[in-house]
């Protein structure tokens, strides 16, 4: 069985101190069940401004919800109060741990009323989710789909646009994230096709800087109205799909 045959499976914050030491745990985190902005006071001063701008109660709430998610679980993983991590903004935006603050790759994704978290303590990753809309943007992928990646999209049925579509910028994103060049990758050099249909697939990402050049997407339980992707070196490891629940 497969990662993608099997669901989500809710667990509190704790089960991130069981993190795989040879793997990676996913967390999908609701944003709107509480939008109360409690979360507010584990986030440090430039994390409480940046909420401070949106521009309705519910994004703001939302940003605090996954931000305090992401702080929830590293602290978790690392045996300390969320309130007390400090987290720097590395070369292309990536967010990670201040010097001293401890070992453990993480990134984060928030869309609508969802936000995705990846935690490794071996590997640096990338993860997107993306709400699925009914008319995407296919003409984006003028600008970001390789050639290949252009002529299947032109071959698919209307019926299964989307769905390439949705797969492919989030894989697209979750790579960009993963390598830390975030929008600054040349996302046209990257073909990301290969096993879209099924979840995984591997891409040999020779126009990105640095090592690993060889990048897996791990299939994924389904999410009702959103794509979501996971990029990791294509290393063995387990990969932990987890709900968050309140602790």
């Amino acid at each position: 069985m497969s990662v993608a045959d099997e669901p989500w499976r809710p667990a509190t914050p704790a089960a991130a101190r069981e993190l795989p030491q040879s793997g990676a745990q996913l967390w999908l985190c609701p944003l709107d069940d509480d939008c109360s902005e409690a979360g507010a006071a584990l986030l440090d001063a430039g994390e409480r401004r940046r909420a401070a701008g949106f521009r309705t109660p519910l994004l703001r709430a939302r940003f605090i919800a996954a931000h305090a998610a992401l702080r929830s679980l590293v602290g978790a993983a690392l045996d300390r109060p969320p309130a007390d991590l400090r987290l720097v903004a590395a070369t292309g935006g990536k967010p990670e741990l201040a010097p001293g603050q401890g070992e453990l790759h993480f990134n984060l994704s928030h869309s609508g009323g969802w936000a995705l978290i990846g935690l490794s303590t071996r590997w640096a990753l990338g993860v997107d989710v993306e709400l699925v809309r009914p008319d995407p943007p296919l003409q984006v992928s003028s600008m970001a789909f390789s050639a290949r990646e252009k002529a299947v999209l032109e071959a698919l049925p209307a019926s299964r646009k989307g769905s390439f579509f949705y797969a492919a910028w989030t894989r697209k994103e979750a790579l960009a994230k993963a390598t830390g060049q975030g929008m600054a990758t040349n996302f046209r050099a990257l073909d990301v096709a290969d096993g879209w249909a099924e979840g995984g697939g591997e891409v040999r990402a020779a126009a990105l800087d640095g090592p690993p050049s060889l990048w897996r997407f791990h299939p994924l339980p389904p999410l009702d109205g959103a794509a979501v992707a996971l990029a990791l070196p294509a290393l063995e490891g387990v990969v932990e799909c987890l709900l968050l629940r309140p602790a």
